[in-house]
């Protein structure tokens, strides 16, 4: 997810992931002829965004990197696969959506539907979801998965988008 004006100024599609863009109904034309796949008007909510990422999930089931490939609920890639463990799906979308952007705990938090009070479970989600990434990639080529400032990131060895 990427504001609007920003993703306006810093991105030009295509993209080999959905991108959404959010902001304001004035921004709706100038960031799809920007290249995003879908836009959110502002206010949005978890179940609008965590709906529109599992329609726009079938058109994009390469990774960034062109070395993993979602199949069903399985990563593959050059060292294997991997069953991707419940809930890791929408977890992969979410980030591979924003790759290189940081996504929020919070963010991934509403869009997963996980209960605030459910402490840990993102990283948890995350933990499962690292794991399959190596499984599937390998140690040389997997992409990176790292948590700053309270915000996850993705990012692989080939720059994303």
């Amino acid at each position: 997810m990427v504001p609007a004006d920003r993703f306006i100024l810093e991105c030009q599609g295509p993209f080999m992931v959905p991108v959404f863009a959010c902001g304001g109904p004035d921004l709706v034309e100038e960031a799809f002829e920007s290249g995003c796949t879908d836009y959110l008007r502002v206010p949005w909510s978890a179940a609008e965004l965590l709906s529109r990422f599992k329609a726009a999930r079938g058109r994009f089931s390469r990774l960034p990197d062109g070395g993993l490939r979602i199949e069903g609920d399985r990563l593959e890639g050059e060292a294997g696969e991997a069953k991707l463990p419940p809930g890791c799906l929408a977890l992969l979308d979410i980030l591979v959506a924003n790759c290189g952007w940081p996504v929020p705990r919070e963010t991934l938090r509403m869009a997963l539907g996980i209960a605030p009070g459910e402490g840990r479970s993102v990283d948890m989600r995350v933990a499962r979801l690292r794991a399959a990434l190596r499984t599937a990639a390998g140690t040389a080529s997997c992409p990176s998965l790292r948590c700053i400032n309270g915000a996850y990131i993705l990012s692989s060895r080939i720059a994303c988008g």
